[in-house]
């Protein structure tokens, strides 16, 4: 699916697979996009637009549904029941609205507590006719009374980043998903790796994709770790208007400098592989070198001893239009003609 936002006199095109990560050099653009789709699906607002490109009309809201997690989410807000949007308030309720044996227990409840209103017991005890003195009227318990009587404590003084996000995730999911059955879900991520460890990211990103197999999962990410490119998998990269996916790595393929009919699938996976494992770097203008000093070790410097590696690499920056530069030993191969030829600085 491919889209368009028009928001504050910006637009911004977007492709949506089941994974889509959103990366930009400058974040104000990414946060513009996440809150701009957050806003067209939950707040109503009428200055921003959506538009469906394969059909040209307004991106219809009625069977898709978007639900949003940002990156300073409280999850001891969430937990508290005071608030009548209380996300665990929707959950509960929901519950006891659609649960046989609540309902009929509730039935029963006001049943006894209407007997005890009108029988001879307060009479008896007050000393005093009720039905002479005083007109009864008997409200029944309902739903929003009976959650009233909940109240959410945290009992573990630690819980990991990790543990964190899921409170958080089940409890916004579980009040949103109460609609009509044939919905679709976009889950929207703001920065999902803050405040996880290594290991954590790990088993976050893993819970993502394992998501989006039935949903649609977008992230705005500074992290290569919570990008994809694996099937149906997309890489928004706002600031050039690029869209990585597997039509792109198949058209870098066939520009490559060395004829490679055989090794195709090999290929696509390293282009894939570093992609993902060196995005921070391929976005800070890099120095691409075999040669081994003091400058290897500076961040934005790129070493292999491999001609062809460093060959993979200029290609992803060529067709990405970043700007990089070469530093390498001469060496008579085509991948030395090809990269003195590509140095690029943009």
């Amino acid at each position: 699916m491919k889209i368009l936002i028009k928001s504050e006199n910006k637009s911004y095109e977007l492709s949506i697979g089941k994974y889509t990560s959103i990366i930009s050099r400058d974040s104000s653009t990414s946060l513009n996009i996440i809150n701009s789709l957050n806003s067209y699906f939950n707040e109503k607002r009428s200055d921003i637009d959506i538009i469906n490109l394969e059909t040209g009309d307004r991106l219809e809201k009625t069977n898709l549904k978007l639900i949003y997690f940002s990156n300073n989410e409280d999850y001891l807000e969430i937990l508290k029941m005071t608030n009548k949007t209380s996300h665990l308030r929707k959950i509960l309720l929901s519950i006891i609205k659609n649960d046989k044996e609540m309902q009929e227990t509730m039935l029963t409840a006001n049943s006894l507590l209407e007997d005890l209103i009108y029988s001879k017991k307060i009479e008896d005890f007050l000393n005093v006719n009720f039905s002479e003195k005083f007109q009864i009227d008997f409200k029944p318990l309902t739903e929003e009374d009976i959650v009233k009587v909940f109240e959410f404590n945290l009992l573990d003084n630690y819980i990991s980043g990790l543990e964190k996000k899921k409170i958080i995730f089940n409890i916004l999911s579980n009040s949103s998903n109460i609609v009509k059955e044939k919905t679709e879900y976009i889950y929207l991520f703001n920065q999902p790796e803050e405040n996880l460890s290594y290991l954590e990211k790990i088993n976050y990103i893993k819970f993502l994709k394992e998501l989006s197999k039935d949903n649609y999962v977008m992230v705005y990410t500074n992290d290569s770790i919570f990008i994809s490119l694996e099937k149906y998998h997309k890489i928004n990269f706002i600031e050039k208007k690029i869209v990585i996916d597997d039509d792109l790595i198949i058209s870098m393929i066939d520009d490559f400098p060395v004829y490679i009919e055989n090794k195709q699938e090999e290929y696509v996976m390293k282009i894939k592989y570093y992609i993902i494992k060196y995005m921070q770097i391929i976005m800070s203008k890099p120095v691409l070198t075999n040669i081994i000093n003091h400058n290897s070790y500076y961040q934005n410097t790129l070493y292999f001893d491999n001609l062809e590696n460093l060959s993979i690499v200029a290609l992803i920056l060529d067709y990405l239009k970043l700007g990089f530069s070469i530093d390498i030993k001469e060496e008579n191969t085509p991948f030395h003609h090809y990269l003195k030829n590509k140095s690029r600085q943009i």
